[in-house]
């Protein structure tokens, strides 16, 4: 049953002033109050260097770690949809369609189970993100990816689900020759970068940014922000124009493997 607007949001409060502090619950309240105007937010840009040993980091509950697929659709489209409130019920048509893409793109979906449950999703992309409030794109090489997207069960919270997943994705990455990761979080949450620092992400640069209703723009950052580049064309012209750049590369044969392993699963299925 769909909580009300009121109920969430209450719930969200309480929430924030127990696990962040008074300071974030009136970050949240101050953009909240200028979203008719756009959206103010801050992100910590981080990267993670594979080349170097990874250890196992285990969770503090009994779970297992898979790969989800496109019949596991309805389930990560239901977990979406309640990830973003009573707001995202109208829109899970959307939200469904957005997920078979990516898997249709040949991204790889990491959850955790508890049993048959799913408690814990994450993704990781390999052609390229577009940052849509921004119009900015991450633009990846063939022996990048970024591992983004990813939300705990909020019943299964606390029980470090999340810096065990993130670890598999990464010894995944590591074990198929990429050597370099990356990820955003928001600022503001403190448990996302816990969860991060634990796996021994490193933070290359931190980006305030205020996107008007008219224009997106940044609006300063501090230390590295690349591979991040302003966005001047559509998400699926950035991707047709890196992937006419690969061909012949031999580099490209890596990236295009697990993509073409992606699709042949999925016929499979």
């Amino acid at each position: 049953m769909e909580r009300s607007h009121l109920q969430w949001y209450y719930k969200r409060t309480m929430d924030t002033l127990r696990y962040e502090g008074i300071h974030i619950l009136l970050w949240r309240t101050f953009k909240i109050c200028l979203s008719p105007l756009g959206a103010l937010g801050m992100t910590t840009l981080c990267r993670k260097d594979l080349t170097l040993p990874l250890r196992e980091i285990r969770a503090k509950v009994e779970v297992t770690f898979g790969q989800a697929t496109e019949s596991d659709i309805e389930e990560l489209t239901t977990l979406v949809v309640r990830r973003y409130g009573p707001k995202a019920y109208k829109k899970r048509d959307m939200f469904r369609d957005e997920l078979l893409e990516r898997f249709a793109n040949g991204n790889k979906c990491f959850v955790a189970k508890i049993g048959t449950e799913i408690v814990h999703y994450n993704w990781i992309f390999f052609q390229g993100w577009e940052w849509i409030v921004l119009r900015r794109f991450i633009h990846l090489k063939d022996d990048e990816a970024l591992c983004n997207h990813g939300t705990t069960v909020e019943a299964w919270r606390g029980k470090s689900i999340h810096t065990a997943v993130n670890n598999q994705m990464l010894l995944f990455l590591k074990q198929s020759g990429y050597r370099r990761a990356y990820t955003t979080v928001n600022t503001d949450y403190k448990s996302s970068k816990k969860a991060l620092y634990r796996v021994g992400w490193e933070i290359s640069g931190t980006m305030l940014f205020f996107s008007s209703h008219a224009e997106q723009r940044k609006v300063g950052y501090g230390g590295s922000v690349e591979p991040w580049s302003l966005l001047q064309r559509s998400k699926s012209q950035s991707i047709r124009r890196d992937n006419e750049c690969e061909r012949g590369q031999p580099a490209a044969g890596r990236k295009r493997k697990l993509i073409a392993e992606s699709s042949k699963e999925r016929r499979r299925a």
